[in-house]
């Protein structure tokens, strides 16, 4: 079973007194690993529908989302599950922004064909 680690962030002045402290552990970051394998079978049922807008976003979505549940962290304390350039907060910050304006668009898709039903029924 993987770790989870705290990156090691230098300190400018070292304090002598302080004793070191154990990283917090916790199950959650491990748990999410299991979120992967959800998130490729939507991912692999996606590929095989027509290319769409929408069918693209979902794509883009659940796809970051698998990512995530492979290299999960906590900004606040810098407590990732694999201590790679993949974990980076940038890095995971924009594609957790990407992932967003994908499930943005999907809702905009499903309300113009909603509205466009609505539209042709009243005409």
């Amino acid at each position: 079973m993987s770790t989870v680690r705290k990156r090691t962030v230098p300190s400018p002045s070292p304090d002598s007194t302080t004793a070191p402290t154990e990283p917090p552990t916790t199950i959650i970051p491990a748990a999410m690993s299991i979120g992967v394998f959800p998130n490729l079978y939507l991912f692999w049922t996606l590929l095989h529908l027509p290319a769409t807008t929408l069918t693209t976003c979902a794509r883009i979505f659940i796809g970051i989302n698998a990512f995530r549940c492979i290299f999960p962290n906590r900004y606040n304390d810098n407590i990732v599950l694999h201590d790679t350039i993949l974990s980076s907060i940038f890095f995971t910050r924009l594609l957790a922004t990407l992932s967003e304006v994908s499930w943005l668009v999907m809702l905009s898709e499903v309300a113009r064909d909603l509205n466009s039903g609505q539209l042709s029924a009243t005409s």
